[in-house]
């Protein structure tokens, strides 16, 4: 049996009951503790990080280089598209407009031909599209919180899966260097 079989038994087996609460209860840690610092910021749009920490978990694996060179990157590509079609219109009318729709064009054009991948990319469109949302539904949209939650999610969030990683790897090597 090759690696890759034995990598995908043991993901459709997952984890056990105890390692699985043990690491619900850490997760609430964490989770609380990330919620609770940007209620402390009067940051309001704390779902964003959210988004965020999900689509860099599930679809990045919390590569931390990945959430440099692509995920924070790509949001706030994404985050500035938005204000422009949000705002573009409400300060300049037409033009406004105008500018606002030709950086969606512009966007989806470099998606197409593959271009500036590190600037636009998934992470562009899943914030682009989510932050749009009260936009068309005619709601207020709070571009300036939207920003301290990306930054908040890539401080806090970065941080952990940064330095989580390297605590770990460290202490497995003390632990060698006992035995």
């Amino acid at each position: 049996m090759d690696n890759n079989t034995l990598n995908a038994n043991a993901e459709e087996q997952g984890l056990s009951l105890p390692v699985s609460l043990g690491v619900l209860v850490g997760l609430s840690v964490v989770l609380g503790a990330f919620v609770g610092m940007n209620h402390y910021l009067g940051i309001q749009s704390t779902w964003l990080g959210f988004l965020l920490l999900w689509y860099w978990g599930m679809e990045k694996q919390i590569d931390f280089n990945v959430l440099i060179t692509s995920v924070l990157p790509g949001s706030f590509i994404g985050l500035g598209t938005a204000y422009l079609i949000h705002a573009g219109p409400q300060m300049f009318g037409t033009p406004g407009l105008v500018v606002g729709l030709s950086a969606l064009i512009l966007v989806i054009l470099l998606t197409l031909i593959k271009k500036l991948a590190v600037l636009v990319n998934a992470s562009t469109f899943l914030v682009l599209c989510v932050v749009l949302i009260p936009v068309v539904g005619k709601t207020n949209a709070d571009f300036l919180d939207y920003i301290k939650s990306i930054v908040s999610f890539a401080i806090f969030f970065g941080a952990i899966g940064w330095g989580l990683p390297r605590l770990i790897m460290y202490k497995m090597s003390k632990a060698d260097d006992n035995s």
